[in-house]
């Protein structure tokens, strides 16, 4: 969208004039009240008059219009056709969907805002956070609440979050400094082979600490760390959302401090391939806020991990005594906690990919979520994953197939041994790696095609092509 567009929003035709971060403005026209129209080349075009400017946001996509024109000061044309066309959509889209447009609305703080319209408007069966069942449930002891999550929960509305926050206020209005200088450390722990896992977060206000942790679980694929790394890394910056302070977060995962030290521009490239590009979008708007407002920087800092390896608990210094109580702080969520799968974005000028997996994928029917992980990779795996429960279905019954996903999980993949892949296509070990396994010996045997088979100082890479057959005889050139 550009400046010069043509738009149709809320029943008005408009202009974008000018482009900003949370929307456009628009010069909005509206009909004559006599109803006046033109013929232009054998085609009726109706005459609207140019009313005010009126601001619509990104969270409500407007409809393009082609064939809109200036036809003196102040007064616009566009085809009949195409304006009716345009009234007839908008109103369908509000019948399936109840879609609104959020035209004439007051600027807010957007890391405040509600999302009372979410990013995704174009599908009924997901509203603005929904129950799900996570990756890799069936493992937990009991299927309740306990294996449950949120898709796109409020991150502001969760309860530790509001406690924290109201805490880490008092204890800044309490100081009462100018240049007040924090020191905050996070982790992100992953438990039951990626089943789940949860972030936390300490801020330390002079001699007071600020705790909170926040229950993970995914969907669709294993928890990573690196995930739980960022919703600590989240958590600091959403309870300091509203303090002015310079703090400096120390966490171990470098990959993390790295990219969110590196910015969103270096971040975009690719952007759809980026795993927990939600997360690490949402810090950046939240440090983004934190600049406009003038509230100072919240850099992050790498902080080597498990100092217990490597020193006796008496030798750690302040950062890895912290770190060391970060770590303990991830395993300490209530079963009773809210669990989430992501969160509501803070803003919605991303590309953002949704799916709606099928019953036989264990994890509950109308529902739908977020892709957060390689959105190619996702959909090549979710092809074939359907492909292989459609398979299930036709062959044992939609009863059997779902019931097996969801009380004993997917089964191991059975496919080729990679030695038997790489003997069908002549990709053999090289000399070197026959010459590691094979040793340094001399020796000889029979092959099981009558061949003698010789070698010396453990050079048998000749001898590949009989390997196939030595699978069937002993012993192997590894055993003389």
């Amino acid at each position: 969208m550009r400046v010069g567009h043509w738009l149709f929003a809320m029943g008005r035709v408009g202009q974008v004039t000018a482009i900003e971060e949370g929307g456009v403005i628009i010069r909005a026209s509206s009909l004559f009240e006599a109803g006046e129209r033109v013929t232009r080349k054998r085609r009726i075009r109706e005459l609207l008059t140019t009313t005010d400017l009126v601001r619509l946001r990104y969270t409500s996509p407007p409809i393009r219009m082609d064939t809109a024109t200036d036809e003196s000061e102040g007064v616009v044309s566009v085809d009949q056709d195409e304006l009716s066309e345009a009234r007839e959509l908008e109103r369908r889209l509000r019948r399936r969907w109840g879609r609104a447009d959020g035209m004439s609305e007051p600027d807010g703080a957007y890391h405040d805002t509600l999302h009372d319209n979410p990013a995704l408007s174009d599908h009924d069966a997901v509203p603005r956070s929904v129950d799900i069942l996570g990756f890799g449930s069936h493992y937990l002891s009991k299927m309740s609440h306990a294996a449950h999550a949120l898709v796109h929960g409020e991150l502001f509305d969760d309860p530790e979050v509001r406690r924290a926050t109201s805490e880490a206020e008092k204890l800044a209005e309490t100081l009462n400094d100018d240049k007040l200088r924090l020191d905050a450390y996070s982790d992100g722990g992953v438990a039951g082979s990626g089943s789940e896992g949860s972030g936390a977060a300490i801020i330390r206000f002079k001699g007071t600490d600020v705790t909170l942790n926040i229950r993970l679980v995914p969907v669709g694929r294993r928890l990573s760390s690196g995930r739980a790394e960022w919703v600590g890394l989240l958590l600091i910056l959403a309870v300091l959302r509203r303090i002015k302070a310079t703090v400096t977060v120390r966490l171990d995962n470098i990959q993390v401090v790295n990219a969110y030290n590196d910015g969103q521009w270096s971040y975009e490239r690719n952007l759809l391939r980026r795993n927990d590009r939600d997360l690490a979008l949402m810090c950046w708007n939240l440090m983004a806020a934190r600049e406009h407002d003038g509230l100072g920087r919240i850099e992050a800092k790498h902080q080597r991990g498990h100092a217990e390896r490597r020193k006796k608990r008496a030798d750690f210094d302040t950062h890895e005594v912290y770190n060391d109580k970060v770590d303990a702080a991830t395993h300490t969520a209530r079963e009773n906690d809210a669990v989430y799968v992501s969160f509501a974005p803070l803003s919605t000028d991303r590309t953002v990919v949704w799916y709606e997996p099928l019953e036989t994928e264990n994890v509950g029917a109308g529902t739908a979520y977020e892709v957060t992980s390689d959105a190619y990779r996702h959909i090549t795996l979710a092809s074939q994953r359907r492909t292989a429960n459609r398979r299930s279905v036709e062959k044992d019954g939609l009863f059997l197939a779902t019931f097996s996903q969801g009380a004993l999980g997917r089964s191991a993949k059975e496919g080729t041994a990679v030695r038997t892949t790489k003997m069908m296509h002549g990709h053999l070990p090289t000399a070197a790696r026959m010459a590691m396994w094979g040793g340094d010996k001399d020796g000889s045997l029979d092959c099981a095609c009558g061949t003698t088979l010789e070698w010396e100082n453990g050079k048998v890479a000749h001898l590949q092509n009989h390997m196939y057959c030595l699978l069937y005889t002993s012993p192997s050139p590894r055993d003389s």
